[in-house]
């Protein structure tokens, strides 16, 4: 991993409307987007704190625009959802009841990453993908009256909506597009726990962010 984009999890659990808490979930299904991935046990690791995750049936849906409409035709209680789904769900007037990035302290889900070789072949050639991608984040978050617009054309949705994904996804990005040791840390301890396999690989053999600090201080300089 050579940059992070978001460090933050992106998930929304939205129930029924008559659900009106997390521990409302015990003995329930939860739609998930997907068998033993991302989704999966993010929604088991934001339910950790209240207990309920070891009460709980995660059902794939497949993915999340399944899942929003297993939640409107009543055969899921519970879902996990992404933006825009997440909003446009709320909207309707389900219930609300938990954002994973607000239990799960980090979890960086979208990143640049290559090979070890690479970065010593082609070391210009990681610092133009970098700059690449620096510039569209850079751009996303001073261009919001043109990212709402990009949104409303692409996925064909109202203004009030459209405002709403943009702040969802806003609050995911990582703000320095890398990551501590400690944070890469955490993540390949949840690896580790997730895949029930001892790693022997420490931060500095799956991330090096030298190539994105040292663009960042030529820019502020």
């Amino acid at each position: 991993m050579i940059l992070n984009v978001n460090k933050k999890a992106d998930l929304w659990i939205v129930a029924q409307k008559n659900i009106q808490r997390i521990e409302d979930l015990r003995g329930k299904m939860i739609g998930v987007g997907g068998n033993w991935g991302t989704q999966f046990y993010q929604v088991l690791e934001a339910l950790r704190p209240s207990g309920v995750d070891k009460d709980v049936q995660l059902v794939s849906t497949g993915d999340v625009a399944n899942g929003f409409l297993s939640l409107q035709q009543g055969s899921m209680p519970a879902v996990a959802l992404t933006p825009p789904y997440s909003i446009l769900a709320k909207r309707q007037g389900y219930r609300d009841l938990l954002h994973t990035g607000d239990v799960i302290g980090v979890s960086p889900t979208t990143a640049l990453v290559t090979t070890k070789d690479k970065l010593e072949r082609e070391p210009q050639k990681i610092r133009r993908a970098i700059r690449a991608v620096m510039r569209a984040v850079e751009f996303a978050k001073t261009r919001r009256a043109e990212m709402i617009q990009f949104i409303i054309r692409q996925y064909k949705m109202e203004r009030e909506v459209a405002d709403s994904v943009y702040d969802a996804l806003m609050d995911t990005l990582n703000p320095t597009l890398w990551l501590t040791e400690q944070e890469v840390q955490i993540e390949l301890n949840r690896i580790a726990e997730q895949s029930k396999v001892k790693l022997s690989a420490k931060p500095a053999d799956v991330a090096d962010f030298s190539f994105v600090r040292q663009m960042l201080n030529e820019i502020t300089r």
